[in-house]
């Protein structure tokens, strides 16, 4: 394991992370001895030291002779997680307050249809999507292909799983010859599935949320790409064509 990147990620700057392993290695130093198992500049020792110390991972020794310094031990470092953890969790419930205010803002002021190519873009605006919807509210699913799932598997599951803890309800219509997978949504909360009649098999999906449409084509050998069409009339249509297929379906 490389000790210098473990304590980098914690936060700790290259110089920092060298200081303290020379530190935990030397138990009491000096100055001196320290710049030269670390390989730090002499002329930047005391500057580390003290950011160091304000991180709680040093303490200093005061002597007769000279200012000597110790490592606090390596459980220290836990301290530093703790901290790191509730800053982000802090971040986290700053984001949220924020999100409905930047939805807000990023929301068409018109009817709109947007273009996206790939699967990180698909990926991107099928999860802002969701972040529109309220609890209580339901996505519809129409065409839901094999293809897809086997390529994006790991990632619909985390969408489902993201979709279950805010309380949002799915209804899909999957290809026919898709079952297995349809079979593993019925696992989450808030979910209903059904299976399109055989002659029902297209490599082109519609979600609807809310009053947007997104339509997902996968053509094969190319990248995915899909339209967005943010527009009531729309949405409400598809919406018809959901709901009069969801009559024929299969369970």
């Amino acid at each position: 394991m490389d000790e210098n990147a473990v304590l980098e990620g914690l936060g700790l700057s290259p110089g920092e992370s060298k200081v303290y392993l020379a530190l935990l290695s030397l138990e009491t130093a000096g100055v001196g001895p320290i710049a030269h198992r670390s390989g730090v500049s002499r002329s930047k020792i005391y500057e580390i030291i003290e950011k160091l110390a304000a991180k709680g991972l040093v303490n200093q020794i005061i002597t007769t002779k000279q200012r000597m310094f110790r490592a606090s031990g390596p459980n220290a470092l836990l301290e530093l997680v703790d901290k790191r953890k509730e800053k982000i969790m802090h971040e986290e419930e700053e984001v949220k307050r924020l999100i409905p205010e930047l939805l807000a803002l990023h929301a068409p002021k018109e009817k709109i249809v947007e273009f996206f190519e790939g699967f990180f873009a698909l990926k991107a605006i099928r999860e802002e999507l969701l972040g529109s919807m309220k609890k209580g509210e339901d996505m519809l699913v129409l065409g839901a292909p094999r293809a897809a799932n086997e390529k994006w598997e790991q990632w619909f599951l985390q969408f489902h799983e993201t979709r279950q803890k805010m309380g949002v309800g799915a209804r899909i219509l999957y290809n026919a010859d898709t079952r297995e997978y349809g079979q593993i949504r019925t696992g989450f909360k808030y979910t209903q599935v059904k299976y399109m009649p055989q002659n029902f098999i297209t490599p082109t999906w519609f979600d609807v949320f809310g009053e947007n449409v997104l339509i997902v084509i996968l053509p094969k050998g190319e990248k995915p790409y899909a339209l967005l069409v943010r527009d009531r009339s729309v949405a409400e249509s598809v919406r018809a064509y959901f709901e009069m297929l969801w009559t024929i379906s299969l369970d």
